[in-house]
């Protein structure tokens, strides 16, 4: 088939826009640009906005919970002992926490708890000890979110449980057992989940009961702070 010029022309620069397009988000990349929808896949903000069943919702609000305490808990020993490690980066990532579980409350459109005041939270007398408190907190931490994922199917909230679990067993447990031991904790290792876990049960009874006892301590104050805000 022969193509005139007017034809060759037309096919030419429709060739063009079409390398233009498959290009361009190449290009945006290698400039520094983000890739499409990176951000919502990271957060667990992936697919249409839906509804949840009741089980999920509360999943939701109790993961907030658990999430809120532990930051206020790691932020009253840095304010005990100043920036010391490893409080300041697990306080960080402890936040990074509670805003991954807020954007799924924005992303349902639910109306998320804030974040109570907390009169009192334990004190230590060692870092060693408010390390141990720690291990303690990630423990029970990763014990919650297995309870919670038995009634949660919605597959991007899921997929945030499972993420927040894997950096309470394998980034901030080994960071506080080492502190713990009193040793310099290095790296973030490609620790299991199965190994952190199985690690878990092996600790002495006290452990795992001090564990309990200061997330139970923790719901108690959420619970105090809430009574309190509704009495105003």
């Amino acid at each position: 088939m022969k193509y005139n010029r007017k034809q060759t022309s037309w096919l030419m620069g429709l060739t063009t826009a079409l390398l233009i397009a498959l290009l361009l988000p190449s290009v945006t990349l290698a400039a520094g640009g983000p890739p499409p929808d990176r951000g919502n896949a990271a957060s667990g903000q992936m697919g249409t906005i839906g509804t949840l069943d009741e089980a999920t919702e509360a999943a939701l609000v109790e993961a907030l919970e658990e999430e809120y305490g532990a930051l206020a808990l790691y932020q009253g020993i840095i304010a005990d002992f100043g920036e010391v490690a490893p409080f300041v980066a697990i306080a960080r990532s402890e936040q990074q926490h509670v805003n991954a579980l807020l954007r799924l409350f924005s992303r349902y459109e639910l109306t998320a708890p804030a974040a109570p005041a907390f009169d009192t939270l334990p004190s230590f007398d060692t870092l060693e000890a408010a390390c141990e408190a720690g291990v303690a907190a990630e423990i029970a931490d990763a014990a919650l979110y297995d309870t919670l994922l038995e009634s949660v199917s919605a597959p991007n909230v899921v997929r945030v449980f499972t993420r927040l679990q894997a950096a309470s067993l394998e980034q901030h447990l080994p960071a506080f057992e080492a502190c713990a031991s009193g040793e310099p904790y290095v790296g973030e290792g490609p620790a299991t989940q199965t190994m952190a876990m199985n690690q878990g049960q092996n600790r002495p009874a006290e452990l795992n009961a001090l564990g309990e006892q200061l997330q139970q301590g923790l719901r108690n104050l959420m619970r105090n702070a809430g009574e309190a805000l509704c009495g105003r």
